[in-house]
């Protein structure tokens, strides 16, 4: 879906091989292995210093990736990063690399992406961003850089396999189950119940999402970029599903007025889901 990052969020990329299946290979490593023998000596010399150097325990940061950790590959997929500063103010650079490449084809490619962030004492932000990632092999490393190219903090997040997913639903639902969608036959259907306020606030960031469904929750709370996002999912082809109980009323919202094209009047109980059956090509059970 599109072209990725907007250049807001996106200040700077830096794509270079590094070495892998590439042709900086082994033989290119061969050739400098004498070099190497003093480098690695002195960086095993010099590493408990290196690491004084981000033991940092005032600032930290904290990385969800995907929704609630779960992503399709070969998609965008949303990164939320969130810095707290316990100690004074601090102003800087955040900095995540992601290391990557599709292993089949010998790509080994590095991106990093940087944006000036200030943290005043005693402050927690968070920041909403997308990446592409092709291999579950594939680490990601978010820094806090100050003034001068200091580390103040650190973070290394290495990402589960996991079997890959055919159908990624997001449920947005309080106290109500959307498990059973799970049970359709030959389909690897996972259901994510996000927070409201961990939703992307960028179309590219629901890629890998093919349905949702909202139960219940009252989207009045979304910010105008998080609607925006996702009025522009829907308009692309997204499927976005209302059910209700009762409380049909939270979907009298007039912001819902480009989501949700119909007059609510009243309750209509339903014993089966035939456009839901269409869709899957197999019987779903009611809950």
């Amino acid at each position: 879906m599109g072209k990725g990052p907007s250049p807001e969020m996106r200040s700077l990329i830096i794509q270079v091989p590094i070495p892998g299946k590439s042709r900086y290979g082994l033989d290119y490593m061969k050739r400098y292995a004498r070099k190497g023998q003093l480098l690695l000596f002195l960086f095993l010399f010099l590493s408990p210093l290196a690491e004084a150097a981000v033991s940092s325990t005032d600032l930290t940061i904290d990385v969800m990736v995907g929704f609630r950790g779960v992503f399709k590959l070969e998609h965008w997929t949303p990164l939320l990063i969130t810095v707290e500063n316990r100690g004074p103010g601090r102003r800087g650079t955040l900095q995540w690399t992601v290391y990557g490449g599709r292993e089949y084809l010998g790509e080994n490619i590095v991106t990093t992406y940087r944006r000036p962030v200030d943290l005043p004492h005693n402050s927690r932000k968070r920041f909403k961003t997308i990446t592409m990632i092709s291999s579950y092999n594939t680490p990601m490393l978010f820094r806090f850089i100050e003034k001068g190219g200091r580390v103040v903090a650190e973070k290394k997040v290495t990402l589960p396999p996991h079997p890959p997913l055919e159908k990624l639903l997001l449920g947005l639902s309080q106290g109500f189950p959307l498990d059973f969608f799970t049970v359709v036959p030959e389909r690897r259907t996972q259901v994510v119940y996000p927070r409201l306020e961990d939703l992307p606030d960028q179309v590219y960031g629901y890629d890998s999402v093919d349905a949702i469904v909202v139960h219940q929750v009252p989207l009045r709370s979304l910010t105008p970029a998080q609607m925006q996002a996702l009025q522009q999912w829907v308009a692309l082809g997204g499927r976005l599903i209302f059910s209700s109980g009762a409380h049909y009323s939270l979907y009298q919202d007039p912001r819902l007025a480009s989501l949700l094209p119909v007059k609510i009047q009243g309750l209509v109980e339903l014993h089966s889901l035939h456009s839901l059956e269409k869709l899957y090509g197999a019987p779903i059970p009611t809950p």
